[in-house]
């Protein structure tokens, strides 16, 4: 296990880590279409890479973005293999996820204090302090398991969910 902080081996790591990340992300995420072929750009105040379990972790307001997606969080934990990155786990008090799953698609908004982003299933698990926003309409929850692909979302926990569901906008019946 090697430990990075600075300098020319920290930069010559992300990028490689960023290439890797680019080149899964854009083959299983299922987001803008132009969110694919950009590249993944990370901030981070540090990170470290153990080659063996296949995991790279960014510490230190670590800020990840790929196109539409955005990823916010005081840790960035990124899972790979041999076919690429499997699952990102976002840490913080709060950690904040958001990206625009089409083009006719409203930004989904993600907060909690861990968020998972499984990319091969194409879901999103958000857990303690829960909150998801869609197309104006918010839950909140203990953990909100959502399904990128099929844009629905499951509660559960012991507390009580709390939603706020935006009335649907009226068409002109003459603009038909």
């Amino acid at each position: 296990m090697m430990k990075i902080n600075s300098g020319f081996i920290k930069s010559r790591l992300l990028i490689g880590v960023g290439v890797l990340l680019t080149a899964a992300i854009s083959f299983h995420a299922s987001a803008l279409p132009g969110d694919r072929e950009q590249p993944i750009h990370i901030d981070a105040d540090s990170a470290e890479r153990n080659e063996k379990l296949g995991t790279t972790v960014y510490t230190g307001a670590v800020k990840m973005n790929q196109g539409s997606l955005r990823i916010l969080a005081d840790i960035i934990t990124v899972y790979s293999s041999d076919v690429g990155v499997e699952r990102i786990i976002a840490t913080g008090l709060p950690a904040d996820l958001q990206q625009r799953p089409g083009l006719d698609k409203a930004m989904v908004i993600a907060r909690g204090n861990t968020i998972t982003y499984k990319l091969v299933d194409e879901q999103i698990v958000i857990i303690d302090n829960a909150f998801l926003e869609q197309d104006g309409s918010t839950t909140k929850a203990k953990r909100i398991d959502y399904d990128v692909t099929n844009a629905t979302a499951k509660t559960s926990g012991n507390e009580r969910v709390k939603m706020v569901i935006q009335p649907q906008k009226k068409t002109d019946p003459e603009s038909s």
